[in-house]
């Protein structure tokens, strides 16, 4: 789970904002370079990155970019923990929700990490 603390949550913003997948603006201008990873133009709180452990291996393979010389933009990067800690704070933002969220896990089994 994710081990969050004030100076925890500071890196990780810094983290987020200093790649080009931020906030909820998603890109320059009216241009959107990535999607947002909140707000109401971001996923919804069913989609698999709206997960925080589907969304910490993206992260742990993809951010952030320019941080060394390996894969083709330098992409990776942080441990396993430091990964969870983006994505517990990306994924616990603001976003929209799901109205057919009520068929989900019918049988039981809901994941740890669902939103709802």
């Amino acid at each position: 789970m994710s081990s969050l603390d004030g100076t925890k949550r500071t890196e990780i913003r810094t983290c987020i904002q200093a790649v080009p997948y931020q906030r909820s603006v998603g890109g320059v201008g009216d241009e959107r370079v990535y999607p947002p990873l909140w707000g109401d133009q971001s996923f919804n709180i069913g989609a698999g990155m709206a997960r925080t452990y589907t969304a910490a291996a993206f992260v742990k393979r993809n951010i952030p970019i320019g941080f060394h010389e390996q894969f083709p933009l330098g992409q990776g990067g942080l441990s396993d923990q430091e990964a969870v800690d983006v994505a517990a704070y990306f994924s616990g933002q603001p976003r929209p929700d799901f109205p057919d969220k009520v068929k989900d896990w019918s049988n039981g089994g809901k994941p740890l990490d669902a939103r709802y």
